[in-house]
């Protein structure tokens, strides 16, 4: 696993070790630098074993309300996240895999037509669509087109709204009208 440098140096090492040609300040700095080395390799495992559960997903985990192993996993990537656990490697992969998610949500309102409501009034489908969005949005996840996208069907569904609100007034108005 270690190049061809690394093992010669190893090797320069082991024989200085074993002729007593280093000092106590070195062979106090050696194992130091043996003990670091073998808790960076823990945490490189730890990391791997992270991202192959991840992987086993297959997509990146959602930190939901629930207790469920997916959360379990969204809160030990965080953790390992903030940590600085992962290599660059693994923290573009990470960063790609939540942004699909992303995407996925943005598809879906893309589908809906318009922008998702919560209330009560809405599908199940739809509301859960608009807290999936609300969340990504206060976790500010989006790209700047994807957000200005949902700002148009954003301010597209409000207009559809008042236009709908306007015609219900004016029926009502002349129905109102009718009956004098």
């Amino acid at each position: 696993m270690c190049s061809p440098a690394e093992r010669q140096l190893a090797e320069k090492l082991c024989t200085a070790l074993k002729a007593k040609q280093l000092s106590p300040e070195q062979e106090a700095e050696l194992d130091t630098l043996r003990v670091a080395s073998q808790g960076a390799e823990h945490l490189d495992r730890k990391a791997e074993e992270l991202m192959q559960q991840v992987r086993d997903l297959g997509h990146y985990p959602k930190e939901s309300r629930g207790c469920s192993a997916e959360q379990q996993l969204a809160e030990r990537i965080h953790r390992a996240r903030k940590a600085k656990q992962f290599s660059p490697e693994q923290e573009a992969a990470l960063d790609k895999l939540e942004q699909a998610s992303v995407t996925k949500v943005v598809q879906q309102v893309r589908e809906l037509g318009r922008y998702p409501k919560a209330s009560g009034w809405c599908s199940p489908a739809e509301r859960q669509l608009a807290r999936k969005l609300g969340r990504a949005l206060n976790a500010k996840q989006f790209s700047p087109e994807q957000e200005a996208e949902l700002q148009v069907l954003r301010h597209a569904s409000s207009v559809d709204k008042l236009a709908q609100t306007s015609k219900r007034s004016e029926e009502h108005t002349s129905e109102l009208q009718s009956r004098q």
